[in-house]
């Protein structure tokens, strides 16, 4: 009699185990959804913002970076995104965009313009590429699914 409970037991728990698995498209869904969209967008706003003042003041420029410094963390823990690809390429944006905010931040606080550039350079030509085709690729593969 026992043995035929913990046979049951055992079959229902795979049977639920394997009943809820979810397909890698889901996965991605529930990323996207569950903050990964909100991050992605704050990233792409403070970015867009940090490019938009790439000839402007120390006055601009400083906020701009220091918002997108002060963002970044939120994106960085979010949990990996469940798409290879678009893992790596998430991964290389928020270095850039770290990298290059970091230096901007400096640039300005010693104001030094060609530091400032550097950073905001690395922020357009690193962080943004990468954020557009980690979106491309998510965009892609949520249609598809």
């Amino acid at each position: 009699m026992r043995a035929a409970a913990l046979a049951i037991t055992a079959v229902a728990t795979v049977a639920l185990v394997t009943g809820c698995s979810s397909t890698p498209g889901e996965d991605l869904e529930d990323w996207y959804t569950s903050g990964g969209e909100k991050q992605i967008e704050q990233m792409r706003e403070d970015a867009s913002r940090v490019n938009e003042v790439s000839m402007g003041t120390f006055n601009q420029m400083g906020p701009a970076c220091e918002d997108l410094l002060k963002h970044l963390p939120a994106a960085e823990d979010l949990d990996a995104i469940p798409d290879e690809p678009a893992q790596i390429t998430w991964k290389a944006a928020l270095k850039g965009l770290r990298k290059g905010a970091t230096e901007c931040k400096a640039g300005v606080g010693s104001e030094d313009g060609a530091k400032a550039s550097r950073g905001i350079m690395t922020v357009q030509l690193d962080g943004l590429p990468n954020l557009r085709d980690t979106v491309s690729r998510i965009k892609d593969k949520l249609a598809s699914d």
